[in-house]
């Protein structure tokens, strides 16, 4: 069985100043999330984000998250949107017997 991959993201319009994005989604850390830099005409992605160098990550108890870009240098312009959605690891931690009832 496959299980399709549902990813969840948010993007914003960038205006050259605001800094902090909310991501509504549930992260359970900051390495879940993935923040990018899109060109808005084109829908072409510009660059990935690094945490900690270009932005830090808030993980709120509930699993909501704000983003901060720290690197002014990649605030989005007025021209550009941010992108940031949840990457998790895909493991499968229990084994099944080949034709078992699961």
């Amino acid at each position: 069985m496959t299980i399709a991959e549902a990813a969840t993201k948010y993007r914003y319009e960038g205006n050259g100043s605001t800094d902090t994005f909310a991501f509504s989604g549930k992260a359970f850390s900051e390495d879940d999330l993935v923040v990018e830099i899109i060109t808005r005409a084109t829908d072409v992605l510009e660059e990935t984000l690094t945490l900690t160098t270009d932005y830090s990550a808030t993980i709120a108890t509930n699993g909501t998250a704000s983003i901060q870009v720290t690197n002014g240098s990649k605030i989005p312009s007025g021209l550009q949107d941010i992108q940031i959605r949840r990457d998790l690891e895909k493991k499968q931690e229990t084994s099944l017997p080949v034709g078992s009832p699961f």
